[in-house]
């Protein structure tokens, strides 16, 4: 039975979707539930303030262990960027960078996809990324609009943009739970492209209290952590699947071009062959 690309990406798609509904990992009746976690997060640290989350508006049943949050509710602080005029092209040399919003739209961080600063521009320090920063997009497609990305290295100099948000998000929480609630359950890409505003489809914004109202399913932290892992697990042997079926389609079209080669080759030989009995009579 052979593997198509669709498939694959239909097993990644399974994947998310079950983690985020409590179905990816086993509850452990030990963990503290989200809902002394939420308490926890709120003795110790001052949240963004949103309205809780009525029934009608939760996306869907979660585990008892769970409880559904708005995103607000597990953020300390946010801050955007600065967006001075700059060059074309990424940074290089000594130069400072201003990321644009690809650099966060595609799951991973990817620090190359910014724009060099003018020279003698210095930016200003609370614009600066840093490892561990969890980034939110605030404008991009309707499709790609609060996309996320969790900094997972020390960037060289670069800066965030102002259409880019960095949120704090409260130390029990795992960044990298929250990124995969905000960028694959389905019922949030909705959310984002139905309260995105703007009149181009090239070009929609969010605000921040949108961010902040989205609803979060949280779970227990420590179910988080593991749920997270096997995640990682499981992405990883789907990127080796891929890579199997890239390599296979490989062959198969080195294969292919071989036959085709010889099959011209061997017309060649036919038809000189012919033009000389021809040339012979």
């Amino acid at each position: 039975m052979s593997t198509s690309p669709d498939q694959i990406k239909q097993i990644r798609q399974a994947i998310l979707s079950t983690a985020i509904r409590g179905r990816l990992v086993c509850q452990n009746a030990e963990d503290e539930v989200a809902s002394r976690l939420l308490a926890r997060i709120n003795e110790n640290s001052t949240t963004i303030a949103v309205p809780n989350l009525p029934d009608d508006e939760k996306p869907y049943a979660i585990p008892p262990t769970w409880k559904w949050v708005r995103f607000g509710q597990l953020i300390t602080a946010s801050d955007a960027g600065w967006s001075p005029q700059s060059e074309s092209f990424p940074r290089s040399a000594n130069n400072w960078g201003v990321l644009k919003v690809s650099a966060v739209s595609w799951d991973r961080f990817l620090p190359e996809e910014n724009k060099q600063l003018l020279p003698e521009t210095t930016p200003p320090e609370q614009a600066k990324v840093h490892a561990g920063d969890f980034l939110i997009s605030r404008a991009n497609t309707s499709e790609l609009v609060a996309k996320c990305v969790v900094v997972d290295q020390e960037p060289v100099k670069l800066i965030l943009s102002d259409k880019i948000v960095r949120l704090q998000i409260a130390a029990p929480c795992s960044k990298n739970f929250l990124s995969i609630v905000n960028n694959h359950a389905e019922y949030a890409r909705a959310y984002y492209a139905e309260q995105a505003s703007g009149t181009s489809f090239s070009m929609k914004n969010v605000s921040r209290a949108v961010i902040y109202s989205l609803p979060i399913p949280l779970p227990p932290e420590a179910e988080q952590l593991r749920i997270v892992a096997k995640v990682d697990e499981l992405m990883s042997l789907c990127d080796q699947l891929e890579t199997q079926l890239t390599a296979t389609q490989t062959e198969s079209s080195r294969l292919l071009d071989a036959v085709l080669h010889q099959a011209l080759k061997a017309d060649e030989e036919m038809l000189a062959s012919i033009g000389e009995a021809t040339s012979c009579a």
